[in-house]
C-alpha cells in the first residue's frame, strides 16, 4: 500500500515520443467533456496546448484526490513532461479559508466564552458552554474531514505517475533536490 502524501509534488516524466503524438494520446485517454460522471474513462480533465489537468474518476466525488497538472516540452530525444500532482487548488484556498476563519472567528468565541465561564461570577449559561464546545469541534471535523478524504486518495499518486508512464511510455526522471 502506497503511503499517503499530503503535499504538492513536482514530478518530470521522459517520452519517447514527439509533443503531437503525446498530445493524441492524451486527448484519446482523458475525458474531456463537461460531464463525464457517465463516461467508461478513467481518467478526466482538460487538454489543451498550454496545460493539461487531469484527475482520476471516481463514483465517490472526493475533492482531496490528487489533480496532475502538466505541460509537454519538446526535447531531442521525444517528450518531458513537467508536472505538479497535488490537491487543487480550490481545496487549497477552501481549506485556508476554512481554518482561517474558524481561528479568527472561533478562537475568539471560545476565548471569551472561556474568560466569561471561569473567571466572572455569572451564573453558566448556554451561551458560554456553546462556545467553549462548538469551536474546538469544528477543528476537529475539518481536521478529520482532511484525513479521511487524503485516506481516500493515497493510491491516487501512484496510479496518476502509472498513468503517464503507461499512456506516454515514459520515464520518471529524477530530480536534484
Amino acid at each position: 500500500m502506497s503511503k499517503m502524501k499530503s503535499h504538492t509534488k513536482r514530478y518530470i516524466f521522459r517520452s519517447p515520443h514527439p509533443v503531437e503524438e503525446c498530445y493524441r494520446r492524451f486527448n484519446e485517454a482523458v475525458d474531456t467533456s463537461l460531464f463525464s460522471y457517465f463516461s467508461s474513462k478513467q481518467f478526466a480533465g482538460k487538454v489543451a496546448t498550454k496545460c493539461i489537468s487531469v484527475i482520476k474518476r471516481d463514483c465517490y466525488l472526493n475533492s482531496f484526490r490528487p489533480v496532475l497538472r502538466a505541460s509537454l516540452h519538446p526535447n531531442t530525444g521525444g517528450t518531458d513532461i513537467i508536472s505538479t500532482i497535488g490537491l487543487h487548488p480550490f481545496v487549497k484556498v477552501f481549506l485556508f479559508i476554512w481554518f482561517g476563519l474558524l481561528f479568527i472567528i472561533g478562537g475568539t468565541m471560545f476565548v471569551r466564552s472561556f474568560l466569561s465561564f471561569f473567571l466572572e461570577s455569572y451564573p453558566i449559561d448556554v451561551g458560554s458552554i456553546m462556545g467553549i464546545l462548538i469551536p474546538p469541534n469544528i477543528a476537529l471535523f475539518g481536521v478529520i474531514l482532511l484525513i479521511f478524504g487524503k485516506y481516500l486518495a493515497r493510491n491516487e499518486f501512484d496510479e496518476i505517475k502509472q498513468f503517464i508512464t503507461d499512456l506516454l511510455d515514459a520515464e520518471e526522471i529524477e530530480q536534484d533536490e
